[in-house]
């Protein structure tokens, strides 16, 4: 009898920026004609669906520009490992080098100072979906009362 591989996968809670998005998603409605219509509730179905699209926006904007600043890294890397094989002259290629070791500080840089933008955009944008959730529960409460 072979052994048997158990793989253990740690069971990750939502968050609860993850919890409110999804009921925000869950509050608007499917049907057309109850998204438009000129009720207070239905505006604000409106704007809980326009902060949505901001927040999925906002995301992949900055997953695109996380991707480039990987790719940019892989090639200033490979570039690096190519310089260190050992059949180049050490010396006339320090100042290369050097250059290239500059410029991943600077991406590493840069990727902190994107993922602090990221963060401060999401959170702005989870405290107006839960400001906006909390009027539209008290403009249009739930079919069980609460």
């Amino acid at each position: 009898m072979s052994p048997r591989i158990v793989e253990i996968t740690p069971e990750v809670k939502p968050t609860f920026w993850q919890i409110l998005e999804s009921h925000a998603r869950a509050a608007i409605p499917r049907s057309e004609d109850r998204l438009w219509g000129l009720d207070l509730s239905s505006g604000l179905e409106r704007e809980i669906g326009l902060t949505l699209a901001e927040l999925d926006r906002t995301r992949t904007l900055h997953e695109n520009l996380r991707r480039g600043l990987l790719r940019q890294e892989c090639y200033l890397d490979t570039e690096l490992m190519r310089l260190d094989r050992p059949r180049y002259p050490p010396q006339p290629y320090q100042e290369h080098r050097r250059r290239l070791k500059d410029r991943l500080s600077d991406i590493e840089r840069e990727r902190r100072r994107l993922a602090l933008i990221e963060d401060e955009q999401l959170r702005t944008l989870h405290e107006h979906l839960m400001s906006l959730l909390n009027k539209h529960r008290y403009l249009a409460p739930r079919e069980d009362g609460r």
